[in-house]
């Protein structure tokens, strides 16, 4: 009885996807239908020879039919005179279905007396027609043609690991579930070799601060409609809100989720073994609870919320000011402690001579080089970033180079940087560009850190979080070119 309640629930839960996909289904047949048009069954002898039939009617019904996760029966002799919709569900007929037949995820199955007068719509799934099934309206298949995506695939997730309450299970059709098991893993692996102090920081704060976690999580799931509308009334900012946003998202809770996992692998481990054994025995352990009835779902949708809760509470968390690397002793340096030593002897009365303490060291040698001012975090880079993005956005799109925005943009960076050492955006936020040697940026620098750039965003805009986990705030296209993004004193015009 409680499988049987909790499974209604859960079909419940996805009634607001389905709801969508039906009333996108049902308006784009209203909108396809030529006004005026009314389907009427026609006698035999009519000049159509595919609608011509008898049949006998038993049952006539003029309600529509809308199933999600469950099939629909149209017996020999019933009459549907409304529409019939079903979601992750197979439609079978043998009756006579006035209005249109719209499966999306299922299959349609056409019996030897069936009779449709309306449009038969199959999205993901297949056509089973009888050679005697009638159809007077259009056919329509639509096959993404992924396995993934195919309507036995998902239906057999559905029987043996949604309906029970699981993740995961064991059955026939779920191999592409079990490789996409490993290929979470290989990514939560690779995780941990690439960022393993981001981990381990991003699993602590799970510890040190709970509530802040999951304040994040629920703060972050509530502004991510907002946000996405915010950039898509932009127009300029459509790009970040399909692509962008979602990649991020999607990054954040993967890592959040390796943190955790990595976290209570160290536990079991006893802080034995490196991170990477860590996450891989972590990862093991919610693989087989998954698998468990009503508690592998629930388990599934916890660590979801406080994988991206750790993620976003990581990067709030992180202070803007780091420590640098001591500064490398300028020249002089070495005599001017000298002639301090040997002042200090002289006021000690210990004798010494006019050559020790003739030197007096220059004023610079106390100046600290630009590669060790204070680094700049993700957010405020981030900032910089949109509102050099925006610029250059209203430059190409009246001009119809919209699809150029990218290469723009990294034109417009790398000619920014060689003459001013930042762009407008950094110049708002108070962002310079230096090199770690403290060298002035030329052109092959420049040009490395631009092309970087897209080496940082293609992977899940990997290397600008990296900025974010990372103890010297450097990304990838800092590494590539040597630089580092610093945050100027105030009162310091980049101008």
């Amino acid at each position: 009885m409680f499988m049987k309640t909790f499974s209604r629930l859960l079909k419940a839960s996805l009634f607001g996807v389905s709801f969508l996909l039906c009333s996108w289904a049902l308006r784009a047949q209203e909108l396809a239908a030529p006004a005026g048009e009314h389907s009427t069954l026609r006698a035999i002898g009519a000049p159509t020879e595919s609608a011509s039939y008898a049949v006998s009617i038993t049952q006539n019904k003029s309600e529509d039919r809308v199933k999600i996760a469950d099939d629909i029966h149209v017996a020999a002799g019933e009459k549907i005179e409304g529409k019939l919709v079903a979601v992750m569900g197979d439609i079978v007929i043998d009756g006579i279905v006035l209005g249109d037949v719209t499966a999306v995820l299922g299959n349609i199955k056409l019996g030897p007396k069936a009779v449709v007068e309306g449009k038969v719509n199959v999205l993901a799934g297949e056509l089973q027609r009888d050679p005697g099934a009638i159809v007077l309206g259009k056919i329509t298949k639509e096959n993404f043609g992924s396995k993934l995506h195919s309507p036995e695939s998902l239906q057999s997730w559905w029987t043996h690991a949604l309906s029970h309450g699981a993740l995961l299970g064991v059955g026939r059709g779920l191999g592409w579930l079990l490789k996409l098991s490993f290929a979470a893993l290989g990514f939560y692996a690779l995780l941990a070799l690439v960022f393993p102090s981001g981990l381990r920081r991003t699993g602590e704060v799970l510890v040190e601060r709970p509530a802040v976690v999951v304040l994040s999580a629920f703060l972050t799931l509530l502004a991510l409609p907002f946000l996405f509308l915010l950039l898509c009334v932009t127009i300029i900012g459509i790009p970040v809100a399909l692509l962008v946003l979602p990649s991020m998202i999607i990054f954040a809770v993967l890592f959040g989720q390796a943190a955790i996992q990595g976290l209570i692998g160290r536990r079991v481990l006893r802080e034995r073994g490196s991170l990477f054994v860590a996450v891989l025995v972590g990862s093991l352990i919610f693989g087989v609870l998954y698998h468990v009835p009503v508690i592998g779902l629930l388990a599934a949708m916890m660590m979801g919320a406080l994988g991206l809760g750790c993620s976003v509470a990581a990067l709030l968390s992180v202070k803007n000011k780091v420590e640098t690397p001591a500064a490398s002793v300028a020249p002089g340096a070495s005599s001017f402690v000298t002639s301090e030593s040997v002042a200090a002897e002289a006021m000690a009365g210990a004798p010494t001579s006019v050559s020790e303490v003739s030197w007096v060291p220059p004023l610079i040698g106390s100046i600290s080089p630009a590669s060790a001012l204070p680094r700049a975090g993700y957010w405020l880079r981030m900032a910089a970033m949109f509102i050099d993005l925006i610029l250059v956005a209203m430059i190409c799109g009246p001009t119809g180079a919209g699809a150029f925005i990218l290469p723009a943009l990294a034109v417009y960076g790398a000619v920014m940087w060689k003459i001013k050492g930042t762009t407008i955006g950094g110049i708002v936020c108070g962002l310079r560009v230096v090199r770690l040697d403290d060298r002035p940026l030329d052109w092959p620098t420049v040009v490395a850190r631009s092309l970087g750039c897209f080496l940082s965003l293609v992977i899940f805009t990997l290397g600008f979080l990296r900025v974010a986990f990372a103890a010297d705030r450097q990304s990838w296209h800092d590494k590539i070119a040597g630089t580092v993004v610093v945050r100027e004193p105030k009162g310091v015009s980049l101008v």
